[in-house]
C-alpha cells in the first residue's frame, strides 16, 4: 500500500516536471473484525483498517493523511480475488463514508444475484 502511495505520487510529480521526496510517506495497516449487519459480505472476507500519511499530487501538493477500508475476499466458485477499498481525507465520521458503503453495499449484494 505504501510503495502504491509513493508511486502515485512520484509519477504525478514527474509527469509535472516537479520532485517529490516520499521517503517521509507511511502507511499504517491494521486487521479489524467486519461489521456487517446485513450480513451481505462475501464469505471469508478479511477487512483492514488504514492511514496513509502522503504529498498529495493532484490538487494541493501538500501533506494529506487518508484513512481507508480495504476489505479483500477469494469467490469459493470462481476463484477470483477482490479487494474493494473506501479512501477519503475525511474522518471516517463523515457523511462520505456513508456514502461509500451505501455504494459497496450495493456492490454486494449484487454479487448474491
Amino acid at each position: 500500500l505504501l510503495t502504491y502511495y509513493q508511486g502515485l505520487s512520484r509519477t504525478i510529480f514527474n509527469s509535472r516536471k516537479a520532485k517529490v521526496d516520499t521517503s517521509g510517506f507511511s502507511c499504517e495497516l491494521k486487521k479489524v473484525v467486519p461489521v456487517d449487519p446485513q450480513k451481505i459480505y462475501p464469505e471469508g472476507l478479511t477487512e483492514y483498517s488504514a492511514t496513509v500519511k502522503w504529498i498529495e499530487p493532484f490538487v494541493t501538493q501538500k501533506p494529506q493523511t487518508l484513512n481507508l477500508i480495504i476489505q479483500v475476499w477469494t469467490d469459493k466458485t470462481t476463484r477470483d480475488g477482490y479487494l474493494f477499498a473506501c479512501v477519503s481525507p475525511q474522518e471516517r465520521k463523515a457523511e462520505i463514508w456513508q456514502s461509500m458503503q451505501n455504494i459497496r453495499d450495493s456492490f454486494y449484494r449484487s454479487l448474491q444475484k
